[in-house]
């Protein structure tokens, strides 16, 4: 168990770094952060799979030059793929547990005095397309999604989740699945 949490905090964090460093901060920047595509499997009898995965959005905009901790941007583009997971457990009393959250990242002009602003900006969250399946007698399949949206200020903000799959295939086998999606 502390092997699967050391795997997971350590994903997580690659994923926040991959996504701090994926940071354009300029006139019409843009961030790009890619995660999901995972897979995990356990297969035979009494098989456990679990999984969690976060992918967290980067900003786009333009670093203001007085140095104000909220970046300031200028028709910046932000753009987050989150999802693309896939569980699996197979075999009589297997389990697949999943747990997927998604954060779009941040484009436009953040005021140093707390007022919203953006310039044509947009944010991009693209979340769902997870699957999640415990196949055999008495399996068990449990899968929880949250996808949230980006901000933009005053520009453009899409937000996009579904796509989820949730199964237990067999005698006596059981499935549920908690899917929120957020968009500001």
């Amino acid at each position: 168990m502390r092997a699967r949490a050391f795997l997971a905090s350590g994903l997580t964090a690659f994923t926040l770094l991959a996504a701090a460093s994926a940071s354009a901060q300029q006139v019409g920047g843009v961030s790009i952060t890619r995660g999901g595509h995972n897979y995990n499997a356990a297969t035979g009898f009494g098989s456990y799979a679990g999984q969690s995965v976060a992918t967290i959005g980067g900003s786009a905009g333009y670093a203001s030059p007085y140095g104000y901790a909220s970046p300031y941007g200028y028709g910046g583009r932000s753009i987050t793929h989150g999802g693309g997971n896939t569980n699996l457990a197979t075999g009589a009393y297997s389990q697949a547990q999943q747990s997927v959250t998604t954060v779009g990242g941040s484009a436009g002009y953040a005021s140093p005095y707390g007022y919203p602003y953006s310039y044509g900006g947009h944010s991009v969250t693209n979340g769902g397309y997870n699957s999640n399946a415990a196949v055999g007698a008495f399996s068990q399949a449990h899968q929880d999604v949250t996808t949230i949206g980006g901000s933009a200020g005053y520009g453009k903000n899409l937000t996009y989740g579904g796509g989820n799959h949730n199964a237990a295939i067999g005698f006596g086998s059981q499935a549920d699945q908690q899917v929120v999606t957020v968009s500001p």
